[in-house]
């Protein structure tokens, strides 16, 4: 029966410290001591524990709580130095260190945000630049096309001219050799009408002698 009471007594006090496993904080103090008894005359156990400092519960009473600080000492406490919440200075602290995270957060986004600034300013002068570039070509490629269009047209006036020109070749050979039969025609005509000319002077002198003649023969009769 002893060792049945005594086991469960045992169960009880763990199944209590299990129930009151929670954290509690020094109070707004400077330093405070753990006793290794619940009372203030007990010997320390740990002393000079700062104000917001978190420990575990293991026991709860009513002037007096067992507790295990961050470096595994036990020992009891007045309830008095222990509060629910962080000190207030503590909060202070964290939420000011919590600002001044943020506040380098805040920076570090704005670098990023200028150097993205100053990133989609580059890309859109080099896009402006790119746009100008397109229409530098195109205009380029125009005038290309104009003076292909140009040499096209110059090419058939060309073969337009070169026929003509062949034609006015054949033309003035055809006319050449026209010229040339003419003057061959015209200087037989001259040749004949010459021809003709002398004929008829003898012609005329052999007239004109006989009929001399014959006068003289009518006188002498």
């Amino acid at each position: 029966m002893v060792l049945a009471r005594v086991c469960l007594l045992t169960g009880l006090a763990s199944f209590s410290s299990a129930l009151w496993a929670q954290t509690m904080y020094v109070s707004d103090v400077q330093f405070v001591a753990i006793r290794s008894a619940p009372n203030g005359s007990a010997s320390v156990v740990e002393r000079a524990i700062k104000s917001g400092e978190a420990m575990e519960i293991l026991q709860k009473g009513d002037e007096f709580t067992k507790v295990r600080t961050h470096d595994g000492n036990e020992g009891w406490i007045q309830n008095y130095f222990l509060m629910d919440d962080p000190a207030s200075r503590d909060r202070v602290d964290q939420l000011s260190s919590k600002v001044a995270s943020l506040e380098q957060q805040r920076q570090s986004l704005q670098v990023n945000l200028d150097a993205l600034q100053q990133e989609r300013n580059t890309l859109k002068s080099s896009l402006d630049q790119t746009e100008q570039q397109r229409t530098s070509l195109s205009n380029k490629l125009s005038n290309l096309d104009s003076e292909v269009k140009a040499v096209d047209q110059w090419k058939s006036e060309k073969t337009v001219l070169t026929q003509q020109i062949s034609t006015l070749q054949s033309d003035l050979s055809n006319t050449k050799e026209e010229n040339q039969r003419l003057r061959k025609n015209e200087n037989v005509s001259w040749f004949v009408t010459g021809a003709g000319a002398v004929l008829a002077g003898v012609i005329l002198g052999v007239m004109l002698s006989m009929f001399k003649r014959r006068k003289k023969q009518s006188e002498w009769v």
